[in-house]
């Protein structure tokens, strides 16, 4: 039997619409970038909301770790997994001094930029969520964990009714000194001493080639070497930011983080299992990767849900 060529063609592209239309519906709906400006800079993010509610219903203000960026693996897949729970989220990029970064922050950038100024971005995302929605949960990774905290001691914001902190830096100052100095074979006091000394004569901003973090001899201001080695209260005394905040936490610790890990005893003193959680997911590494993150995913979507719908 001969086969009408017109409809082999309708037959074909019915076939490739068909086709068309599952992957669609298999594909996560795309996020929206948003900029704001805030000292001199354009920041950025990604907005996702949920199909079945608007923004004003809440957002999650997801905050990526040191050097890193909103697309990372456990930023990316954590947004992911809450629009899939019904949960809006807006992931940032913080700056690092850097006028609309993306992408992972260049080791060989200078460095010039210090606690002070990422957690100051916070804020300013914070205030630009403010009047679109209802109410604001932070969400911070890895040291980022302990910005949000700090953040929420001084963002002027009512609508933060909660805050997650994954793996937050809990290791303290002796142990951040020991590891430079493992790492970088030079002792850490001296190079403090130089950039303090800097900083106190109005020389700041003066850059020097030193070790930093994870980037090997870079250039960095005196002012953010100092502010990233001094005995640091954002980095080393969460117990603090936990005690001045008044909001509702959710402290989510991996059982097995090689970077961190003593997180579920260092808070475990301040958690009272009302406005202070933990949460440990067991195996879990620093970065919660496959089913370890569907975890902690488990725990932090009714979380939300239940600060959100908080009374006023």
């Amino acid at each position: 039997m001969k086969i009408n060529p017109n409809y082999r063609a309708l037959t074909l592209a019915r076939f490739f619409f068909g086709t068309l239309l599952i992957l669609k519906s298999a594909t996560p709906a795309l996020a929206d970038e948003v900029t704001i400006k805030h000292q001199g800079l354009t920041l950025n993010g990604e907005l996702r909301v949920a199909d079945n509610r608007g923004l004003s219903a809440g957002a999650v203000l997801l905050v990526h770790g040191h050097l890193q960026h909103n697309r990372m693996e456990i930023i990316e897949s954590t947004q992911n997994l809450l629009f899939e729970n019904g949960i809006n989220s807006l992931a940032i990029n913080l700056s690092y001094g850097i006028d609309n970064r993306h992408g992972q922050y260049d080791c060989m950038s200078p460095h010039r930029y210090t606690y002070a100024s990422l957690i100051s971005e916070i804020v300013a995302w914070v205030d630009w969520l403010e009047p679109r929605t209802k109410s604001i949960v932070l969400l911070g990774h890895s040291l980022a964990a302990n910005w949000v905290m700090a953040a929420t001691t001084q963002a002027n914001n009512t609508l933060i009714n909660g805050v997650v902190l994954m793996a937050p830096n809990t290791s303290g100052y002796a142990i951040q000194t020991s590891a430079y100095e493992t790492r970088y074979k030079v002792s850490l006091p001296p190079l403090l001493t130089k950039a303090k000394d800097l900083v106190d004569e109005g020389k700041g901003e003066h850059l020097l080639e030193l070790d930093v973090l994870l980037c090997p001899r870079t250039k960095v201001s005196a002012a953010s070497f100092y502010d990233f080695f001094r005995d640091n209260p954002v980095r080393n005394d969460l117990i603090r930011f936990l005690q001045q905040s008044g909001a509702p936490v959710l402290v989510v610790a991996a059982s097995a983080d090689e970077r961190q890990p003593n997180v579920a005893a260092y808070v475990r003193g301040a958690v009272d299992g009302q406005r202070i959680r933990l949460f440990v997911v067991e195996n879990a590494g620093h970065f919660f990767r496959d089913l370890n993150l569907e975890d902690a995913i488990d725990e932090i979507v009714p979380f939300v849900e239940e600060v959100a719908n908080q009374p006023d």
